[in-house]
Formats: structure tokens, sequence, C-alpha cells
């Protein structure tokens, strides 16, 4: 008996089946990602939930005429400030040392001839108390420029988020506003520093990912940018 070749239908029904096969692959062994455009609204719960509060003093410095060095061993300057809490003074760069008296903050530096500086108060500081000389408080050696209140990504708050991912995620979820039937892990960049969260991803769940650029306060009081990665599925 001569045998016959398959009809188009036939080779057509074959074809689909094959699709959907390995559609069907495709689904349960691959996650479905989706980028998320624009500026990563859908991130701000996150964001928000790792910002502090940092109050920023900038202080111009004028030692010109070596004046500070005169008659004061250690080079320290003595500023007039009415605040309280943890604080850092920073030259943008480095921190200084310092130390506070009462309504006066100390510190030193190399004294170039004109410098700015920030002294910066937030309870997500490591404060660190130097053994400083004391002098007299001298307004004509400083003049405050701009007084700024920020919020700022806090490095302290990732750090202890990280912590309650592992240690009490599903509190910290539900802190965040994530329902019962969502999971997310995260992923910090700062100052050549990574923090990421591990949690694996269940095949052929859809997957909304982010991405933010945020100012940040780092743990040692240094202000710079960084970058905040999310994944929610």
């Amino acid at each position: 008996m001569e045998r016959k070749g398959l009809g188009h239908i036939e080779v057509i029904v074959s074809f689909m089946l094959f699709i959907v096969g390995i559609g069907f692959s495709l689904y349960y062994f691959i996650p479905i990602i989706y980028e998320e455009s624009g500026n990563g609204d859908s991130i701000n719960p996150l964001v928000q939930f790792a910002e502090t509060r940092a109050q920023i003093y900038s202080v111009i410095v004028d030692n010109s005429g070596n004046q500070i060095e005169q008659g004061n061993v250690g080079s320290s300057l003595g500023v007039l400030l009415n605040e309280s809490g943890k604080f850092v003074v920073t030259d943008g760069t480095y921190v200084l040392n310092s130390k506070k008296l009462g309504k006066v903050i100390y510190f030193n530096s190399s004294w170039n001839n004109r410098e700015r500086v920030y002294i910066i108060f937030s309870e997500d500081v490591n404060e660190i108390i130097s053994n400083l000389n004391t002098p007299n408080v001298n307004n004509s050696f400083y003049d405050f420029g701009s007084v700024q209140t920020m919020n700022l990504v806090s490095e302290k708050k990732i750090i202890e988020m990280n912590a309650s991912y592992y240690s009490d995620y599903d509190s910290l979820k539900q802190q965040m506003g994530l329902g019962k039937n969502k999971d997310f892990r995260f992923r910090f960049y700062f100052n050549g520093v990574t923090i990421e969260t591990m949690r694996d991803i269940p095949s052929g769940r859809e997957i909304s990912s982010m991405s933010k650029e945020v100012a940040v306060l780092g743990k040692n009081g240094i202000i710079g940018y960084g970058l905040i990665e999310e994944e929610i599925w």
C-alpha cells in the first residue's frame, strides 16, 4: 500500500502544538520581566521607607591671614550653632575631626585660605567625637552659607532593611505596603559598596523591575548619589 503524506491541516496542527509546547516550557522555566520606564515612581515606597531627614549647615571659613593657626594649638575652629542631635562635619569629601561643647561645634582641617565645610545633623550618621582643643569663638573667622533640610536615603537604614529582610521579612513587607501575595528583593549601590537581598523567584512569575538614582546620606556623613533597584513579583 502506498503511504500518503500529511495533509496541510495536519502540518499546521502539528506546528501549532509545537509552538504551544515551547510557550508552555518558557512560561514555567523563565520568569517574565517588565522593565520600569520613566522616573521609577513604583519604587517610591522602598525609597521613602529608607529615607532620613538631615539638617545641613554650610559654613564658609576665612583663613586668608592664617589667623586660625595663630596662638591656636591644634588649629581648631569653634562655630556657634544652637542645634542638638548627632552630627558630623565634612568638607564634602572627607569627615573632619569634630566635637561639640554646649552650643559650640569645634572642628579642624588643613585650612585653605577660604574653605567651605558642612555640619550635618541626622540620627543616621555615625558620630565620631575627637579630642580637640576648644578656643574662644571668633565670628570673624566664618560665615554661614545655606541651611537646608533634606530627605535623603540613609545608608544606615538600608543596612537595617537588609538585616530585617532575613530576620522579619513579613513585617518589612507589610511596612512597605506590599500584599501577602507579593514578594520583592532589592539592590543598593553607593560609594563602591553593593547591598543586595537574595530571594528566589518562582518560575513563571511576572516580575516588575524598577531602578532609581537617589541622593544618599552615608553612615559616615558623606552625601553622594546612589542607585536602588527593586524587583516585585
